[in-house]
């Protein structure tokens, strides 16, 4: 129990590292079927910029630019792929989705609870089922899913404990592939309306 209470009081901390939540910028009067809307935006992992009483940008460091010009659209339903060079800002971009760099100029908007898995897998120590519901009530049905839609059943399958093996520094190792594929679960799990995946293949 105490375990679950440090999770959802960790992901309600951290929000983005691979936790469902709902956004406190989010715009509610995108249209029904939009979730994400970047309209000409240039955007900085933050740095002083200097505007007036109408919100307009005074003065600012280009060079702390990180994202320039962008203008993207993601309905709901869609599948969409961002691909580019090593170093190229697709990372970069996804935190943006999640309002996590000052928005320079243009906006960024999104309407609905986001899921995101980074790069590098987030575990705890604790059980497979508890890295996966995370400090969330726990669904039979819905659990079962989210270990089918990522191909973790055979994973599971071949541990003492099944779900209730214990992983992370006072537990098994788990191999990469493992780890990312309980992280999809987590995500899966969360029943979230946006799924941000940073390089999950």
């Amino acid at each position: 129990a105490t375990l679950t209470a440090i999770m959802r009081r960790t992901g309600e901390v951290i929000g983005m590292n691979e936790y469902s939540q709902k956004d406190s910028q989010d715009d509610p009067t995108l249209p029904a079927n939009t979730r994400i809307l970047i309209d000409n935006a240039s955007l900085s992992w933050g740095f002083s910029i200097l505007k007036d009483k109408d919100s307009q940008v005074i003065d600012s460091d280009q060079k702390d630019i990180n994202l320039k010009n962008i203008s993207f659209e993601a309905k709901s339903g869609e599948l969409i792929a961002i691909v580019g060079t090593v170093g190229c800002g697709k990372s970069t971009m996804l935190a943006a989705m999640m309002h996590e760099l000052e928005v320079v100029e243009g906006s960024v908007r999104t309407n609905g609870a986001k899921a995101y898995v980074e790069q590098e897998p987030f575990i705890v120590s604790g059980t497979v089922k508890a890295n996966i519901l995370f400090g969330a009530d726990y669904d039979d049905d819905l659990f079962d899913r989210a270990i089918e839609a990522c191909c973790l059943a055979d994973d599971l399958r071949q541990m003492s404990d099944g779900f209730d093996t214990l992983i992370g520094e006072r537990g098994i190792n788990v191999s990469g592939g493992q780890k990312a594929r309980i992280s999809l679960a987590r995500a899966v799990y969360a029943q979230a309306d946006i799924y941000l995946l940073d390089d999950p293949l």
